[in-house]
């Protein structure tokens, strides 16, 4: 080999080895996203560390993880059938395979769920929790299938009704959401799919088929349908903070920007409205007018955890640490299983010197990270 050839493949080499290390960076941005109680940015970063490592079974279960968190069903769903195949292929892992399960089954995703946890049982070791796993797993079938029988069971009566007075759309709306609600996205969708085309005047119908196009992936039949919500209701909020967060599950900050305050200006005395425009203004970093409608959804309902954790972080970006503080501290008061508060609390107790404050902080949000997101932060890939 030539002294040129060989210092190529060195090079080459070395470059492989360089993008072999990156997915494990980029991998630990996004758990630590997670830890701050970010998901979408931890999403964001999942998926830059998907392509640098095409089908890793520990990145899939990241972003299966951020997306859940984000509320973004539909791509949570994606990314576990993909986790699903992968784990299949690579012989099943015991630890991962549970920790999959148990985030879909808190989602209210019991048939992946059920998946997940029949790989897991084919790997399990002999005793967990000190049980047989046959008898483990037993009961956690049992109890799995109870309620999705419950779930399968309140679809059926709503079909039945929908049948009995097929001149009624409230019917076939409560059948949509229903639907949605037990993660029957195409039958959600090809319900009321159906049900528009019968009731295309139903503000109610037409919503229901909004959400089972975005739950099945339909983003731009989904943005078209919410767009017609608002033709017609225009003097309504409503139909507006529907495609506002329609926007902002699917990263379009700017817009979802615009279409709540839309909301605010239609309806200005709901909290919702005001936190939501304050959320995305923040996102688009424009801070004053976000502190502005912030501190507006939290006068509105002082009780709303989140209103206050994210004028905590309106606080921050405007260096006001004191009254930062103040307003992560209402919000586990009020939510005591905040998980991004207790992060932000950790670091500016740390950095006002109260050490003991800070450790509590952190175990706090290390344990509710263990029940909520298991495996990912945890297992922080190594680098």
């Amino acid at each position: 080999m030539s002294r040129a050839a060989a210092c190529l493949c060195l090079l080459a080499g070395l470059a492989a080895a360089q993008a072999a290390d990156s997915w494990k960076a980029v991998y630990n941005r996004g758990a630590e996203a997670l830890e701050r109680g970010e998901p979408r940015e931890a999403a964001a970063e999942f998926e830059k560390a998907l392509g640098l490592a095409p089908g890793n079974a520990g990145v899939l279960h990241g972003l299966m993880t951020a997306e859940l968190a984000a509320g973004r069903i539909g791509a949570a769903l994606e990314a576990s059938g993909k986790l699903l195949t992968r784990l299949r292929e690579g012989g099943g892992d015991f630890a991962l395979s549970m920790a999959a399960a148990q985030a879909l089954a808190a989602h209210g995703q019991l048939a992946g769920a059920a998946e997940f946890y029949k790989l897991a049982q084919q790997h399990a070791p002999a005793a967990i929790d000190g049980r047989p796993s046959a008898v483990y797993f037993d009961n956690l079938f049992a109890a799995l299938f109870a309620q999705m029988k419950q779930g399968g069971e309140a679809v059926a009566r709503l079909e039945r009704l929908a049948a009995a007075e097929p001149q009624e759309p409230a019917h076939v709306y409560q059948l949509g959401l229903m639907l949605i609600q037990t993660a029957r996205f195409g039958r959600a969708y090809d319900t009321m799919q159906r049900g528009v085309e019968r009731f295309p005047a139903s503000f109610e119908v037409q919503l229901a088929y909004a959400l089972s196009c975005y739950f099945s992936g339909r983003n731009e039949q989904a943005e078209a349908a919410y767009r017609r919500l608002t033709e017609m209701r225009p003097a309504s909020a409503q139909p507006y903070f529907a495609l506002g967060n329609f926007y902002a599950d699917t990263g379009r900050d700017s817009e979802a920007a615009a279409a709540f305050a839309r909301a605010v200006k239609l309806e200005p005395g709901q909290f919702l409205n005001q936190y939501m425009y304050g959320v995305e203004l923040y996102r688009t970093q424009k801070i004053a007018p976000a502190e502005a409608s912030l501190r507006r959804a939290v006068e509105l309902n002082p009780g709303h955890a989140d209103s206050h954790y994210w004028l905590g972080k309106v606080y921050l970006a405007e260096d006001r640490a004191a009254r930062a503080l103040g307003e992560f501290e209402e919000a586990v008061k009020l939510e005591p299983k905040h998980i991004g508060a207790y992060y932000q609390l950790a670091l500016l107790y740390q950095r006002r010197g109260e050490k003991e404050k800070a450790r509590e902080a952190l175990r706090r949000r290390g344990e509710l990270m263990q029940q909520l997101h298991q495996g990912i932060v945890a297992e922080r890939m190594t680098q």
